[in-house]
């Protein structure tokens, strides 16, 4: 897994996200990978795209997605 320093405030798997500009589009981070990128599954069905999971790198998820519920992993992971 990346380092914090590496990939600045990490969002932990099971955290729920939503786009910015589609509020109503949600999902939830199922996996990260070290190249730099989210697996997000679609809770609504129609986030961002058809599919039910896609991976997005992280400037998307980070800076246009919003954090709807971090998952309490988070705070696991901070402390270590």
């Amino acid at each position: 897994m990346p380092k914090d320093n590496d990939w600045g405030h990490i969002l932990p798997v099971g955290t729920i996200v939503c786009d910015k500009e589609y509020p109503e589009d949600v999902g939830v981070i199922i996996e990260r990978n070290i190249k730099g990128y989210y697996k997000v599954y679609s809770i609504t069905g129609h986030w961002p795209t058809s599919n039910r999971s896609e991976w997005y790198n992280r400037a998307y998820v980070e800076d246009g997605c919003n954090v709807v519920i971090e998952s309490s992993r988070c705070r696991k992971e901070k402390r270590q």
